[in-house]
């Protein structure tokens, strides 16, 4: 968020950029497929804002669906919001371009992280759900076990996830879009590939 900020961005590009790279550090406090919501207050007018990063769920969901099939599986989602928020906030209140904003995520998603030991333990604690998926699995284990607390952990599919969406803010700025135009690109690309 500092980095943002000494980059001439707002305090909304610093919460977008610190947002993603909480996504590779802690991803289960906060991920781009999550829900969240931010509170904006403009200072030259006084105004207050909050934005909903939340998703719909199914029409058809099951109302009678047990608390079970409401916590994990195919029951248990809805439309990820908080990616959708991250654009709206940079939209409304901010100046970086989202390659920017990404970069440090990327990068710590590629090129590793000392894995915090809550992290650490928490991959252990949920083995079994994380390892019924082969590429979750092997994020989370690689080599086939745990990472040990403070290992360098690295998520390359997030890396080139968070990659692919600055590339297509940048290809559609490199074609003439605006900025606002550019940051629709990378959310349609999020929501529609």
């Amino acid at each position: 968020g500092l980095r943002m900020l000494m980059q001439g961005g707002t305090a909304a590009d610093a919460a977008v950029a610190v947002m993603a790279v909480l996504n590779v550090g802690e991803p289960r406090a906060s991920s781009a497929a999550g829900n969240g919501l931010a509170t904006c207050y403009e200072a030259k007018t006084g105004k207050i804002t909050s934005l909903a990063f939340t998703g719909a769920a199914p029409a058809l969901l099951d109302d009678t669906a047990s608390n079970a099939d409401l916590t994990a599986g195919p029951k248990a989602v809805v439309t990820p919001g908080s990616f959708g928020g991250w654009i709206e906030l940079a939209r409304r209140y901010g100046k970086l371009p989202l390659a920017t904003l990404l970069e440090p995520a990327i990068g710590y998603a590629r090129d590793g992280h000392p894995l915090d030991p809550s992290i650490a333990q928490a991959i252990i604690r949920q083995k079994a759900t994380l390892s019924k998926y082969p590429t979750t699995a092997a994020i989370f284990f690689p080599g086939g076990e745990a990472p040990a607390p403070r290992s360098m952990f690295k998520n390359l599919p997030l890396a080139k996830s968070f990659q692919a969406l600055a590339d297509a803010e940048t290809a559609a700025l490199k074609g003439g879009a605006s900025r606002d135009r550019a940051l629709m690109a990378a959310y349609d690309y999020f929501y529609t590939r």
